[in-house]
């Protein structure tokens, strides 16, 4: 390998870093962290400041490389611990192919601890190089509030042919510039159809709660809540609360311009989060993010927790609710709040399923994360998914 060396930056650290690292570095340096997300991550509830929050590769003092840890509460049963999530990884363009990026996570897994990872295909194959363990995917959905990609007669005809076509044994995947035409042409009418509807039924399902945006949600138990699961990656009210003050992403027209990879800015973000109340009982609360960039718009349902009577309905109607205000094209939900949808004949045909791979590696076998890894149960908010 490369005469390359590593450097650990701590949590505590982080903010006189990259306050440092922007004062000395040349215009076309990688930036390894921004400034908002080096102050966030420097308030992370669930790290100590002494944690390492960032694994910088060096070359000739000239960083060439880095990887996130993002410490995260790790719940099983009684007991809270702590697990360290993989989150940026990069190896500058001049490097690539010499092994840096598996150098850092080589580095990080010398330090001895739990640590999980989800990513794109390419991180997924290296993390089974360096012996990672895998559960079954997590499972998420999406609702298409366009109609457009279903409702275009355009494409089911185009969707008719390919298929015939492909029972002879030939491929036909050109996107025409008149499918694309009709698909301009009936998005506002067919977005206002589907909007109007899933606001009607969004306003049955809230009918006697009362809602309010908040920018804290309490940290008091709403009343009969939901049973948490037995194991899982924790995100109590503290957790929320600080992602709710500390954003990572920024509106593009506040940002700063930087050579970072991951997303930092957007044409416009902004967390959401609403109290709900039946009379005067706290029932619960709901989070959601709100983002907009290159002519698309979509809300993601993120933390929430209800009394169980009110689940999953209340919490998918808020979301629906929220999506149509925003004008969003797209609404992403845990599984749970999907069943609904899935039972609806106007929605199930507007549902995508993903899906995201959880590969991890135990501090030793008897680790909390080792003891907990075949009995956790997966959330759509776990590690950094819930903060772009």
């Amino acid at each position: 390998m490369d005469d390359f060396s590593t450097r650990i930056v701590r949590v505590g650290e982080l903010p006189d870093f990259i306050a440092e690292y922007l004062a000395g570095a040349p215009p076309n340096a990688i930036l390894p962290i921004t400034p908002q997300r080096a102050k966030a991550q420097a308030h992370n509830p669930a790290a100590s400041a002494d944690d390492p929050a960032l694994l910088l590769a060096l070359s000739s003092g000239e960083v060439v490389g880095y990887l996130g840890l993002l410490p995260v509460f790790l719940r099983d049963g009684g007991r809270v611990s702590k697990v360290f999530w993989f989150s940026t990884w990069l190896a500058a363009p001049q490097v690539r192919g010499r092994g840096v990026g598996r150098m850092l996570k080589q580095k990080a897994l010398s330090l001895g601890i739990d640590a999980v990872s989800t990513g794109n295909i390419h991180t997924r194959q290296v993390n089974r190089k360096l012996g990672c363990t895998e559960r079954e995917p997590f499972v998420f959905y999406s609702l298409d509030l366009t109609g457009v990609t279903l409702f275009n007669p355009l494409r089911l005809g185009r969707r008719a042919l390919r298929k015939a076509l492909h029972a002879l044994g030939r491929d036909f995947a050109v996107e025409t510039a008149s499918v694309r035409a009709a698909d301009r042409f009936l998005a506002t009418p067919l977005h206002k159809t589907i909007a109007a509807r899933l606001r009607a039924y969004a306003d049955s399902w809230l009918k006697g709660l009362k809602i309010a945006e908040t920018p804290r949600i309490p940290e008091i138990p709403p009343q009969e809540p939901r049973p948490l699961p037995v194991a899982s990656f924790h995100r109590p009210p503290v957790v929320v609360n600080w992602m709710l003050e500390y954003p990572w992403v920024l509106p593009r027209a506040g940002a700063p311009h930087f050579n970072y990879h991951f997303t930092h800015a957007r044409d416009e973000f902004r967390f959401q989060a609403f109290t709900l109340h039946d009379g005067k009982r706290y029932v619960g609360f709901a989070v959601f993010s709100l983002s907009a960039d290159g002519g698309k718009r979509w809300v993601k349902a993120l933390d929430y927790h209800l009394s169980r009577r009110l689940l999953p309905n209340a919490v998918l109607a808020l979301a629906l609710k929220v999506a149509i205000a925003w004008r969003a094209h797209r609404l992403e939900l845990p599984p749970e709040l999907a069943e609904p949808l899935k039972a609806h004949p106007l929605t199930r045909p507007l549902l995508s399923e993903h899906k995201r791979l959880y590969q991890a590696w135990f501090a030793a076998p008897n680790s909390p994360l080792a003891q907990a890894w075949e009995r956790l149960t997966f959330g759509f908010c776990d590690g950094d998914t819930a903060f772009t």
